[in-house]
């Protein structure tokens, strides 16, 4: 998937750089000296092939606006996705030994803002096993977490139907499973609860089922995945679930403990809700590049808009100064220069949607799982985008054809 992202960043970069430089580049080439020094530059309305390779550097700028805009959009949205279970209030401390867990829990089980205690081999949001599981004859890929009894209580899973895990049932360690829901949409089972499963030559039994839900970042689909309960001699991770409000001061309680009990081992405790903190770093960096590639195509494209309407300006200056004789308005000129180049920033902007649509679409699904829907909202704010900056370029120069004076003008041609 990055190498899909960059094969794009560049082909994006390579195509604003040369569409951007082409247009001045075709347009200043046909420029006859002899006509420039004698003032006959013509630069009028019928020059289709100026406006139109106006247009398609407009075209470029509207297509790396959008893209800009939609990754922005869907940064927030990820940003405010529902990772599928609870992620506050709860703090994950990674163990150096295995055997340092009955220890530790022992101790932070003191602190009486806590509320859960539990372990795992893996965790959500780092790591989860492959696993082969078979049912009605046939074999299933999945992911498996190994984990101790509460474990989905302090990661605040929602059961969708069953029960979780239970310390005092006999047969929970050795022959329960708790799966998702993709778990029984992958293998095709519609009453799940007690339904027979292999896992590791074994045969084990669903007891629950919970809600889809993030393991890892937004970028991977939600597969199948079953829990298991898992020897606490297995343990990687302890989980500490505190009562609402408590976080901060649990976390730096089981922090004052680590240190004293393992001086030697560096304490690496974090809350679960910042376990895909480097994700979201990721995705504002790209939409920052993206933001900043469509600010290098639109001034680009302002540029070449700016150049060419200085020189239509100063090729009409004698038509402005006769019309403000014969009582034209600094409205009416403004219109009449706005009139040719606004018509081409909305023809751009109209070829530009359907382009700009199926190219951020492709891009989207090939970087993201899971994404912001795609409407009208980022293309209408690219083009209002567009047109403000073209108005803005535009009106620079229409002062000098407002303020011109028509005799002194008409004098000197």
């Amino acid at each position: 998937q990055n190498q899909r992202f960059w094969i794009y960043i560049i082909s994006i970069f390579v195509v604003v750089a040369f569409g951007s430089a082409a247009y001045p580049a075709f347009f200043i080439s046909g420029f006859k000296p002899v006509n420039i020094f004698k003032g006959n530059l013509k630069i009028t309305s019928k020059n289709y092939f100026t406006k139109s390779m106006l247009a398609v550097q407009f075209i470029i700028s509207f297509i790396t606006i959008s893209l800009g805009v939609v990754f922005v959009m869907n940064e927030n949205y990820i940003k405010d996705r529902d990772w599928g279970y609870d992620k506050e209030q709860t703090i994950v401390i990674p163990l150096a030994y295995s055997d340092q867990y009955p220890e530790l829990r022992d101790k932070v089980a003191q602190f009486s803002y806590i509320d859960v205690i539990t372990g795992s081999q893996n965790h959500l949001g780092y790591w989860t096993d492959e696993d082969l599981v078979g049912y009605d004859g046939e074999q299933y890929n999945t992911r498996k977490l190994m984990a101790g009894y509460e474990y989905l209580d302090a990661m605040g899973m929602r059961l969708k139907t069953g029960r979780f895990f239970e310390p005092q049932s006999s047969t929970d360690k050795t022959e329960s499973i708790v799966v998702n829901e993709a778990f029984l949409k992958k293998l095709g089972i519609e009453n799940p609860i007690g339904i027979r499963i292999i896992v590791d030559s074994t045969a084990h039994y669903i007891v629950g089922v919970v809600e889809d839900f993030h393991y890892m970042h937004f970028r991977h689909e939600i597969k199948p995945i079953f829990f298991k309960v898992a020897d606490e001699n297995s343990f990687n991770n302890i989980i500490l679930r505190t009562l609402p409000g408590e976080a901060k001061n649990a976390e730096k309680f089981a922090s004052r403990t680590w240190k004293k009990l393992y001086p030697d081992n560096t304490y690496e405790g974090y809350f679960q809700n910042a376990a895909f903190d480097q994700y979201y770093r990721e995705n504002e960096g790209i939409s920052n590049l993206m933001i900043a590639i469509a600010s290098i195509a639109i001034l680009i494209s302002c540029m070449g808009l700016f150049g060419l309407v200085s020189l239509f300006i100063n090729k009409k200056l004698k038509e402005f100064s006769i019309r403000k004789v014969m009582g034209a308005s600094g409205k009416e000129i403004t219109l009449l220069v706005n009139k040719g180049f606004i018509w081409v920033i909305i023809i751009s902007s109209i070829i530009g949607i359907p382009i700009s649509y199926f190219l951020s679409r492709a891009v989207i699904e090939s970087i993201f799982s899971y994404h912001a829907p795609l409407n009208a909202i980022p293309y209408s704010i690219t083009a209002f985008i567009l047109i403000i900056t073209a108005l803005i370029t535009v009106s620079s120069q229409i002062m000098k054809a407002i303020r011109v004076n028509p005799a002194e003008r008409l004098r000197n041609d």
